[in-house]
């Protein structure tokens, strides 16, 4: 599976993603507003694509994620 890197700030409910090394299509995204001295952090939730497995991961808004492409 070919892959490319995007910021996690652009993803959206929908969007399809890599995690643990599965494709993944997010259905839940929460993003908290940055603190005083913090970054804005992503919550999200994502089902496998084949295993329909649930996976939640917490990342700061400015990192890069892994797309299927």
């Amino acid at each position: 599976m070919s892959t490319k890197m995007e910021s996690a700030n652009n993803l959206q409910k929908g969007s399809y993603i890599v995690l643990e090394g599965a494709a993944c299509r997010v259905v839940d995204l929460q993003v908290s507003k940055p603190g005083k001295h913090g970054h804005a952090k992503l919550r999200l939730t994502a089902v496998g694509l084949v295993d329909e497995k649930k996976r939640v991961a917490v990342m700061p808004g400015h990192d890069n994620v892994e797309v299927p492409i």
